[in-house]
This record gives C-alpha cells, sequence and structure tokens, in this order.
C-alpha cells in the first residue's frame, strides 16, 4: 500500500463478495450466466456463511467506512465475502 499517511483524509475500499451482480437487471448478465439460479447455488454452498451476499451487508459496510466509527481507519480494504476466501 505504501502510503505514509492521508494527510487528513481517509483511504479505504470495500470489496464485495459475488451475489451483489446477480441483483442487477440486465439481459447481458444473464447471457454471461444463463443457468443463474445453479451458479447461485454452487456460489451459496461455497460461503462458509451458507448464504449468498445481500444489498443489505454492503450497505451496513458503507455505512461504517463513512461514519465516524471509521475515522481513525487509513488504507483499509473490507472484504464481505461471508468467509468465502478463507476456505482452504
Amino acid at each position: 500500500m505504501g502510503h505514509r499517511g492521508c494527510r487528513g483524509g481517509q483511504i479505504s475500499g470495500l470489496t464485495p463478495a459475488p451475489g451483489y451482480a446477480h441483483r442487477l437487471p440486465t439481459d447481458a448478465f444473464h447471457k454471461i450466466v444463463p443457468r443463474l439460479e445453479e451458479a447461485l447455488e454452487f456460489q451459496r454452498k461455497a460461503t462458509p456463511m451458507g448464504r449468498n451476499a445481500t444489498f443489505a451487508d454492503l450497505n451496513e459496510a458503507v455505512a461504517f467506512l463513512t461514519s465516524p466509527a471509521s475515522s481513525f481507519m487509513t488504507v483499509q480494504e473490507l472484504v464481505l465475502d461471508g468467509g468465502m476466501y478463507t476456505r482452504a
């Protein structure tokens, strides 16, 4: 990350888990993933929390990053993946 400080600002990021995109009402997405329900079920089973991500999950993380509660945080990334990428 290489930053020595943010000089008065915060630089933080949010990495949402797979699962948000399927809620976008676009024909293009459905062409990319023609068997959407099967893909979502596979993803749900692969996630240790046993469910897919929701917009509420993302909204809560954004609320935290933009609140005073994160005022001492800089150059961090919140990964919202339900534990998916911690599996060995």
